[in-house]
């Protein structure tokens, strides 16, 4: 009996492993479509750049100032752009300065990524060899 109880509590242990796994490979999949979702705006950017810099001075443009709320402003400068690089520091770059920073940000994006998939791969393996563990353990309790 005192053999089959340590049996029960290896079972239990290996099952909150199992679980542990799960969670860490869920936060993993909410990284990466994080990820994926920033690389689509940061995309989505670069085009609207590529787009704005068609425009002409003094052309009317709207501005989208929230979701769904927009002003229309007239371009002064399509070549200069204002852009924040963080901490509430706002800098001019020019138009090709700005789309370079953009890719820069989506291959860096890219990279964390695949980091991240490689992760979950290895997560993934670990948790399908814990699971047939665990399947054998309580196949093995079941037939004593």
């Amino acid at each position: 009996m005192e053999s089959n109880k340590t049996e029960e509590e290896r079972t239990q242990q290996a099952y909150m492993e199992l679980q542990m796994l799960d969670g860490q490979i869920r936060q993993l999949q909410q990284q990466i479509q994080i990820l994926r979702q920033q690389g689509e705006e940061v995309g989505a950017v670069k085009n609207n750049l590529t787009e704005t810099s068609k425009a002409k001075k003094g052309n009317t443009i709207l501005v989208p100032l929230a979701n769904g709320i927009f002003a229309k402003a007239k371009i002064e400068d399509v070549e200069n752009l204002l852009v924040n690089v963080g901490a509430g520091t706002v800098v001019t770059k020019n138009l090709e300065d700005t789309k370079s920073m953009l890719d820069d940000q989506l291959r860096e994006g890219r990279r964390v990524e695949a980091k991240l998939i490689r992760e979950q791969e290895q997560l993934v393996h670990q948790f399908n060899f814990k699971q047939a563990e665990v399947q054998k353990m309580i196949a093995k309790q079941k037939n004593v």
